[in-house]
Formats: C-alpha cells, structure tokens, sequence
C-alpha cells in the first residue's frame, strides 16, 4: 500500500457509519444547490404563514449596558470594530479589508476563517451594542445597510454564507442584534418584514442542512441555532424548529461533554464556545418556562467546573490544540454559569460580572453575583477523560499538562501532535506557551507546523510528528496516551505518561514524561525514550515572546518576564540552542490570536544515541540554573539528584513509583478516554 493511500486509510478508518453516509449525500446535494438553491428555498417556504416574532429570547439587561454599567474589555472591543464597520472597514483576525460596492460576501480566493467569521455576522452585535451604548442612528441604518446587503448578495446555496456554520452563527446573531436594536429595528417596516423573512428562510434552510457528515461543534452549533430560533418564531415552524433544536442539542451535550466536564474535541477554545452557547440555552429556555433537562444541567455545570480549574492564573485558556486568546472572555462565561447554576465558586478572583451575563441575566443576575465573595479556586487538577492535568501548589504558579487524546477518534480534526506538551505560569505570568493557532487555512506550511510536534513543549524523535496530522483538520496515525499515573499531596503533584505515537519508527521507541511539582515552586520534568536503535530526541520549551533569555552556559539559563524570573537548568548528555523567528525551517513563532504571530524564543535542547536515553530538566525560581543536576537510568527506572553537596534531593523513578528522598509515592493510574 502507498504512503498515501495508508495515510488515507488511518484518516477515514475511524468515521462513524452516519458521518460517512452524510458525506456521501452531500456531495451531490451541494452541486444541486449551486444550481437550483433558489428554487429549493420556495419549495421550502411552500404555503407557509408570513414569519411572526415573539418576545423571546429577552435580554433583560439591555439598560444596564446602555448606562454603561457594563464596561469591560468585551464591550470595548465590540465598539472597537464597530468603529471600524462605520469607517466601512471590516476587521477580523487582524486583517482588514474596506468594503467594496457591492459587497462581495463569498470571495472565493479569500481565506475560508475570515469569510466564515464575515458571513456568520458578528458585525450584527457589534453595530447592536455600538447603538445600545451611545444611541448613534448610522448603527441602525449600518446593521440595515449590511444585512441588505446580504439578503440580495447571496441566493440560496450559491455563496459560502449558506454554509451550515456560518449560517447558525448568522441566526445567532440576528436574533440577538434584533433584541439589541429593539423597537427601531420593528418600527422600520419595510427592512423588519425583509429580515424577519430572510431569518426564516435560514432557519428553514438549516433544518435541512445538518452537519451531520461532521459533528462536533458544528452540529452543537445548528442545534443551538434551531433552538434560539425555535424561540424568536411564533407558529408551527417555531414549535418545530424549537423541538427538534432542543432535542438535537441535548443528545450532543450528552455525546460531546466528556465525565470530567472537558468537550472531547479536547481544545479549551471550542470547551469555551459550547460551554456559553449551553449556558445561553439554558438562559433563554428558562424565560419560556422551561429550562435544562437535569443530566444536562449537571454536564453544563462540569463543564464550568473543567473551565474554572483549566485557566491559566491570569484568567485565560491554554492555547493547547486550535485555541486563541481574546474571542471570548473565560471569565463571561463562568459568571453567567455561577448566576444561572447559583454556584459563587465560579465567580473566581474577577469583580466584574461581564457583559454578555449582564444583557442575559440583568440586575438581579448582577446584584447576585456582587453580593458573593471572591473565591480562590484550586491550583491543582486532574481530569483523566480530557487528558488534562494542572499542576501548581502556589498562587500565580500552574503548569498545564496534555496527557490526552489527538480528538474524538472520529473528529480530530482541531487535534495537534502535542502529546504530553505543556504550559506554565509562574508568579502570574506565563513563561512556557503554545505556540498557538494562526490560523486554519492559507499558506499550508503555517498550519503544518502549528500543528506539528516541533511547536509544542514536548519531545520530538528523528524529526517526525507524533501523530501524523495533515491539510487543515486531518489526522493519520495518531498517538495514543499509556499507562497515565497521577498523585497529588499537599507538598507535591506527580503526574506520569507515556505514549506510542512514535512505535512506527525503527526500535519503536516509546515517550515516557514524569512532571514532579514540590513546594517552593520547583518543577522537575523527566524524560525517558525507551525502545531500541539510535535516534535523534529534540526537546523544546516555547517562551512567551515577552520573556528575556540569559546563559546557555553549561547547561543553564536565567528567563525574565518583567518583574518575575525563573531559571532552568538541564542535566549533562544534551546540547542547547536557541531559535526565534525562524522561517527555514517555521521554529519560534507565538499565535496567542488568529491573523496574529508574533516571534519568541525556543529552547532545544537535544540528545542523539542508542535507546534508552534520559533527558531531564528542572524549572525553579531565580538561581536554579546554577544548581547541579543529574538524571541517569538505574534498572527498569531512573533517578535524578538536584543540588549541590549538603543539599541534595534524590528522586527515583518507576512506572508507578516516585520516592523522594525515602518517602515513596503510588502513582495511581488514571482513566484517560480513547473515543471510537
């Protein structure tokens, strides 16, 4: 068999009966649709009564946010890009473009990411808010002039805004820019009948045009759209509509939240997504008297409690698999979840409650959430379904470790080949990052390496990718996680991993990583590549751009971050060299945001020899760099000696032992998924 046709094999072996099925119709469906759409949307809108609205969904805090009592970083950046849309500017994902005349919604030569985020209108509650705020009338009549513009720019099924996705964000988002915009939008008659049937003719068109041959958020997203729908529309399509959205959606929550509370597509970025589209759900059932099944009520408050223990200290996600900073703030959908689930320990060590909880729950969601205490949350976790661990016995410190799953076997696609990588933050900043996710489609070399080993904090064997990840969402063979062991005492976290993603290389070698966190602030992280043959191991930390790099001198270097520093020391048998920026090949690039990439420094420290192999290296506050260590095997284990003379710890390890010193810690073996 050629590589090819194995990688083929690897990728589509793992798809699920109905997705295969749902792929094989649309195909042939879509090519019908390009030609007759138009047609196919009045057989769909047969006999049916002029859409009418209802009151629901109602944002009750609409006049809190136009007294400005909900200020914060997301209202600033929607008014921000607002602004932009009255200069007629459209900006996402750092990149604008003027709007031409017409406005041409498809583009085709255009990056897929951008036209998705364009289509599915966004710009629609950022003109709402924009007018909600300051009362300005060129808000109303641009989200006017916009949503004309599409209606008359995009038959049915001809453009890339009849997609599935962006069409259920689009719904979304007009149902909500309506409630924004209020009476104005109602009282212009003419445009309320055009977007009232514009918005039917979606939804009608949605209903027929499930996801299905994907799944995952896509799927969760046209439930959740149908659902809101199913609420805004009176009439016997909106009782549809709102039953079959209801229904689709719990079977996902049901599906897609993992035991722990983690989303199975495994990227903290989407968990933040489907944990506010949920949230919003629930919000919007309940003002019709209805409201959360229990069981999904209970995995909408997993999913909260998995989010509030995965953040970084400064509030944010890890930007482990597709994830980015700053298109939804973390701590907005953990106080609308603390209000809605009346639980304060959500509430965290931000004061402010956020402005989509403000306009969903209103003064008395508000006055509710001032009224409890601030709550620190715990600095250590583990959640084996996800693969997720969080090491960090200090305020301001947290290592987040990926011992988990590429993805659902079936659904990969926003995997990376990052097994056993990790993030950390020391005195609330972070040091160690992701590389991030730039962006998904475009120059196909940016997205390779992003998704490659070679941009995560983890080993990389003879300059191959762990698991075999290609195009834009595809995974070959991919890497599976072993024998995952986890202990956490007040004076230490050890957390112990394996996984085969390299067993196809000659000597199949196998990635064993032991992280060890004590008191003080210390992180000893261990590496053992065990199987037979010479290979070259690379092992990479990926420093915030913001950090300074001091030494390299026998083994050890001093990073500063502002006002904090941290030193890292590695043991003898490695060679170091830094890289930043580097284009021959892609190394030393940080993507905190899609369209943004900024240059910082790697560190790579490699050991090249026969297997076995040991590399080790100890993170530690300000001086650790200058503190001896050593890493060797000893038997079926290894054992590492941090320190000089007179201060020495001895650490030895096995599969399912760390002593310290002479006390002797049981690693307890962790149940980690493996979808099929």
């Amino acid at each position: 068999m050629s590589e090819t046709a194995l990688r083929l094999f690897h990728t589509v072996r793992h798809l699920k009966a109905s997705q295969v099925g749902a792929r094989l119709a649309r195909a042939p469906k879509r090519v019908l649709l390009r030609r007759w759409g138009p047609s196919y949307l009045r057989w769909l809108r047969r006999a049916k009564d002029p859409p009418r609205a209802s009151d629901l969904p109602r944002l009750v805090g609409r006049d809190l946010v136009a007294r400005g009592a909900a200020d914060g970083p997301e209202l600033e950046a929607a008014l921000t890009r607002a602004e932009h849309l009255l200069q007629r500017r459209f900006r996402f994902h750092h990149h604008g473009e003027a709007w031409c005349d017409p406005i041409d919604w498809h583009r085709p030569e255009g990056n897929l990411l951008w036209r998705y985020t364009l289509n599915g209108f966004v710009v629609g509650l950022d003109l709402g808010l924009l007018y909600l705020r300051t009362g300005r009338d060129e808000a109303y009549r641009g989200f006017r002039e916009l949503a004309t513009s599409w209606i008359d720019r995009n038959p049915c099924g001809r453009t890339v805004g009849w997609d599935p996705y962006p069409t259920s964000r689009r719904i979304v988002h007009w149902i909500l820019a309506g409630r924004l915009f209020g009476e104005t939008l109602w009282e212009d008659a003419r445009f309320a009948g055009r977007f009232l049937a514009s918005l039917s003719d979606q939804v009608l068109f949605l209903e027929r045009n499930l996801e299905r041959h994907l799944g995952g958020n896509h799927l969760w997203e046209n439930f959740w759209a149908l659902t809101l729908a199913g609420l805004f529309f009176e009439g016997a399509d909106g009782a549809r509509w709102l039953e079959r959205g209801r229904r689709g959606l719990w079977e996902q929550v049901r599906e897609q939240v993992l035991d722990d509370g983690g989303h199975y597509e495994r990227s903290p970025h989407y968990h933040v997504l489907m944990a506010r589209s949920l949230v919003e759900a629930g919000t919007a059932l309940r003002q019709s008297g209805a409201g959360l099944p229990a069981d999904v009520e209970e995995r909408l408050r997993r999913m909260m409690g998995f989010l509030s223990r995965i953040l970084h200290p400064d509030g944010r996600i890890p930007l482990l698999n597709d994830s980015v900073l700053g298109e939804v703030e973390p701590a907005s959908v953990l106080h609308h979840g603390a209000v809605f689930l009346a639980d304060p320990t959500l509430k965290g060590r931000a004061e402010s409650f956020g402005l989509w909880p403000e306009l969903w729950m209103g003064e008395e969601g508000h006055r509710r959430f001032e009224e409890w205490p601030v709550q620190e949350r715990s600095h250590r976790a583990a959640c084996p379904a996800t693969g997720l661990f969080v090491l960090g016995g200090r305020v301001g410190d947290r290592m987040i470790v990926d011992a988990g799953p590429v993805g659902p076997d079936f659904l990969p696609g926003h995997g990376h080949a990052d097994t056993l990588s990790f993030e950390l933050s020391c005195g609330m900043r972070r040091f160690v990052v992701d590389s991030g996710v730039g962006e998904y489609y475009g120059d196909k070399a940016w997205r390779d390496y992003e998704r490659g080993t070679r941009a995560h904090n983890t080993v990389e064997i003879d300059g191959e990718n762990q698991s075999d990840v290609w195009g834009q969402f595809r995974v070959g063979r991919r890497a599976r996680p072993r024998d995952v062991r986890w202990r956490d005492e007040q004076s230490l976290a050890i957390l112990r991993a394996s996984h085969d993603g390299y067993g196809r290389l000659p000597g199949r070698p196998r990635h064993t990583r032991t992280v060890i966190e004590t008191d003080g602030g210390f992180w000893l992280v261990v590496d053992e590549i065990r199987g037979a043959g010479f290979h070259r191991c690379v092992s990479r930390l990926h420093l915030h751009p913001e950090c300074r790099v001091e030494g390299a001198e026998d083994l050890g270097l001093r990073i500063s971050r502002a006002d904090a520093s941290i030193g890292v020391r590695w043991a003898p048998g490695v060679k170091l060299a830094l890289r930043r920026g580097e284009r021959e090949p892609l190394q030393g690039w940080y993507a905190p945001e899609f369209g943004l990439r900024i240059p910082g420094v790697v560190v790579e420290a490699t050991a090249e020899g026969r297997l076995p192999l040991v590399m080790a290296f100890v993170i530690g506050p300000a001086g650790t760099e200058r503190e001896p260590l050593e890493a060797r095997e000893e038997g079926r284990g290894v054992q590492v000696v941090v320190g000089p003379d007179g201060g020495r710890r001895t650490f030895r390890l096995t599969e399912d032992e760390v002593v310290v010193e002479a006390q002797a810690y049981h690693l307890n073996l962790q149940s980690v998924t493996h979808d099929s």
